[in-house]
């Protein structure tokens, strides 16, 4: 589970979306970038893996008339990190919305997405990315070129789901047993889940 989890919550009034909140994190286990990097007996079988979960927490998030937004950074130097990838639950009512509002984000912090996002998905190996995965399928690929806000998916979905005062996570911090708590919840629904 996401730290600070980006979902309504006691502040806001509202009960979570998911039990446990759902703000999750897939992480394969191969310290990389990014998959796309590796070589294609190691790279493949995980790219395949994450595609399986998310296809998943999909199905799962489906059920609580919610689905999931993916999103990912992957930076090529030293401080790329372990890749990771995010989920965030959405209202489905509210999808509709989504694509136009992330572009319009993004041109108002002075980029844009790739104008075919799956065909960028085919190029991401050894470049510095920022995706974006939406309900229904579509990708939304920024290859960074200079300095990126390495927040703006947190950012940009605190403030299309209403609740900016969880932008930054370190200002959302939970007890250690509602953390546990949570977690618990969200493996309990995600292990029972086919």
């Amino acid at each position: 589970m996401a730290k600070g989890q980006l979902i309504p919550t006691d502040d806001s009034g509202n009960p979570p979306l998911i039990p446990g909140g759902g703000h999750c994190l897939v992480i394969p286990i191969h310290h990389c970038n990014t998959p796309y990097a590796l070589d294609v007996e190691i790279g493949q079988p995980t790219i395949d893996e994450i595609d399986e979960v998310k296809g998943k927490i999909e199905r799962l998030f489906g059920e609580y008339m919610a689905a999931p937004v993916f999103f990912e950074l992957s930076r090529q130097s030293g401080r790329g990190g372990h890749n990771h990838v995010q989920v965030v639950p959405v209202p489905q009512n509210r999808i509709g919305e989504l694509d136009n509002f992330l572009v319009g984000e993004a041109n108002k912090q002075g980029f844009q997405f790739e104008k075919d996002g799956s065909a960028a998905v085919a190029n991401l190996a050894g470049r510095n990315y920022f995706r974006i995965d939406l309900p229904g399928g579509k990708k939304l690929v920024h290859f960074m070129r200079g300095p990126f806000n390495v927040q703006f998916g947190r950012e940009a979905l605190a403030k299309f789901l209403n609740i900016p005062q969880r932008a930054d996570w370190k200002q959302c911090p939970l007890s250690p047993a509602q953390q546990k708590q949570d977690v618990q919840a969200f493996k309990k629904l995600y292990n029972s889940f086919k």
